[in-house]
């Protein structure tokens, strides 16, 4: 097998209107592929315990049976609700050409978000992947309960984050450089701080961010302050170290109503 070449599937970019404590569905592969992360969606912006099982085969059936089922991942981890995805990283399952594996994500302390898919099921696919129409299950301790504890027909919102293996001998075309490219996160913001911290993770090549465009409560002349570091910002909110400044300067500030510009380069 040659380089590893990461691709990522996102099923909708509508908010997803159901949840519960626990979802199951399943991915099959049209060809050898590794799971590398899952991106999510929760009810409530917070930080807890998430978790991810997975199993050969499909979920039905286990809804109420933890046989078969394997831990991937159970950290506490920061989730966003409806307005931006919490990242469950790390999980490297791998899911051989044909077949399928069943997953399980569980919040103690949250819902994650899904579509409730009864009256008109999808698939969700790509030249490699299908993500499968779930079911949602709510229940207080992992595979404890009854048929009233699972909703059959939900669909899974979010992204999943994979890795599939080039032919020896021929690589990935490199993309030619580019520039001046701009990803909006939102039309606007409707909550603020003095401050925010945030992640951007490059997903398929190297990028150099030159500029940041935002929002201020009001239109004021303000100095502002932008730092970056290494690796996550979690854990460090309230520390300095690692934290590198890269730009400082008095600017206008447009409002609520029009993006103020930062140049970083």
């Amino acid at each position: 097998s040659g380089p590893r070449e990461q691709v990522v599937i996102s099923t909708s970019n509508q908010r997803p209107r159901s949840g519960a404590t626990g979802l199951m569905f399943d991915i099959r592969a049209d060809r050898d592929v590794v799971i590398n992360a899952i991106e999510f969606y929760s009810d409530k912006v917070s930080n807890g315990i998430v978790e991810v099982h997975w199993r050969p085969g499909s979920y039905q059936g286990f809804e109420l049976s933890s046989s078969g089922w394997n831990q991937a991942y159970a950290r506490d981890t920061a989730y966003y609700n409806l307005e931006n995805v919490g990242a469950l990283d790390g999980l490297e399952i791998s899911v051989s050409e044909g077949s399928t594996v069943g997953f399980f994500i569980f919040m103690q302390t949250n819902q994650i978000r899904y579509e409730n898919t009864a009256t008109s099921s999808t698939v969700v696919r790509d030249d490699n992947i299908q993500i499968l129409d779930g079911s949602g299950v709510n229940y207080s301790t992992k595979w404890v309960g009854n048929g009233n504890n699972v909703f059959p027909s939900r669909a899974f919102r979010g992204s999943i984050i994979y890795s599939t293996s080039q032919v020896q001998g021929t690589p990935p075309p490199t993309p030619p450089p580019q520039s001046g490219l701009t990803l909006q996160a939102s039309p606007y913001g409707n909550l603020g701080a003095e401050g925010a911290m945030f992640e951007i993770q490059a997903k398929n090549q190297d990028i150099r961010v030159t500029g940041l465009a935002l929002y201020s409560r009001s239109q004021a002349t303000d100095l502002a302050e932008v730092y970056t570091m290494r690796g996550t910002y979690i854990g460090n909110e309230f520390n300095s170290n690692g934290w590198s400044l890269v730009y400082r300067n008095q600017n206008e500030a447009l409002g609520g109503s029009s993006l103020t510009s930062l140049k970083l380069t």
